[in-house]
């Protein structure tokens, strides 16, 4: 976790890498200290998304266009078609990744 980057994107959204091994980006969300920051960040809660496989981005549930972004952002990273990791927009709901219907 000490080479975890984060880039605040905008007030609603975070991005997470970990600079020195990218692959290995998406699995710190299996981390509590991962989940720690989301919380501290987004206290009411936040969607998450795995749409690159060297990036989690993180979207404040909140507001208003959660989820119209994160799908616009998936979509975007699925038609480019470069690292596309996941279609899917997760939350998390008694310490356990659950994906979001929308």
């Amino acid at each position: 976790m000490s080479k975890l980057q984060d880039e605040r994107i905008n007030d609603h959204m975070i991005a997470y890498r970990i600079d020195d091994n990218p692959p290995l980006t998406p699995a710190i969300v299996l981390t509590d200290e991962f989940w720690a920051m989301v919380d501290k960040n987004f206290p009411d809660g936040a969607l998450l998304i795995l749409r690159q496989r060297d990036e989690v981005a993180v979207i404040d549930r909140k507001s208003p266009s959660a989820l119209i972004t994160a799908r616009q952002l998936i979509d975007m990273a699925k038609h480019r078609g470069v690292d596309f990791l996941s279609d899917r927009i997760f939350g998390r709901r008694d310490g356990r990744l659950v994906t979001v219907t929308e």
